[in-house]
């Protein structure tokens, strides 16, 4: 037997080596993993950012907190501000978990 019969041979042989609904049990697990894995980012990310903005609130002193009574835009300009910071984050911190279609 030469050795181009030999491969010939092997290319021919075919078997399903994997289980079709072992494949398939094992993507379910993956995506749930995945899945759960979001859940925690998220939910981290928005736990950080409720103690985070309580404890700027907290450590501000009064003169910051009087510029949101003399300075009606202040209030609008920070707000402005502080969402933008905090979109912009999250689309860095999330970038490779969500695919945009």
């Amino acid at each position: 037997m030469s050795s181009g019969d030999f491969i010939g041979n092997l290319l021919r042989y075919h078997k399903n080596l994997v289980d079709h609904d072992f494949v398939e049990r094992l993507i379910n697990r993956i995506d749930k993993s995945y899945r759960f894995r979001q859940w925690i980012l998220t939910l981290c990310t928005l736990i950080g950012l409720i103690f985070g903005g309580l404890g700027i609130t907290l450590l501000m002193d009064h003169f910051t907190l009087s510029l949101y009574s003399e300075h009606p835009l202040f209030a609008t300009l920070a707000s402005t501000l502080v969402i933008t910071v905090i979109l912009f984050f999250l689309y860095w911190l999330f970038d490779d978990e969500f695919e945009i279609s």
